[in-house]
């Protein structure tokens, strides 16, 4: 998505092309469908933590594939985790407000 740069690694000049902001959303919202489904078999909470473990792991697989080394990796974790961090506090705080501004609607299930 335009707003927020993912970490960067080999993948951007092997990439063809950027995906669109509503193609961003809709691979988002596959992953939230799972979430909801998760969340109909075990605790909304017990799918939350599960989705954050992912893409926790899948964050150190994109650092990971974007080194040449282990010392290159080791190198840059902590360059990574400040991205990383960073992208998920903006994206935190702009899903906070637009559920703030859109709580009845999201709340009326």
């Amino acid at each position: 998505m335009s707003a927020w740069l993912f970490f960067p690694t080999r993948a951007a000049t092997i990439m063809s092309k950027t995906i669109s902001d509503v193609e961003f959303l809709q691979h988002a919202d596959s992953f939230i469908t799972l979430a909801n489904d998760k969340a109909g078999a075990i605790q909304a909470e017990t799918a939350g933590a599960a989705m954050t473990f992912a893409a926790a792991r899948f964050a150190a697989y994109l650092v990971a594939r974007s080194c040449d080394s282990k010392a290159t990796f080791d190198a840059r974790k902590d360059e990574a985790k400040t991205i990383f961090m960073e992208q998920f506090e903006g994206m935190l705080r702009d899903n906070l407000e637009e559920y703030s501004r859109n709580f009845d609607k999201h709340n009326a299930a």
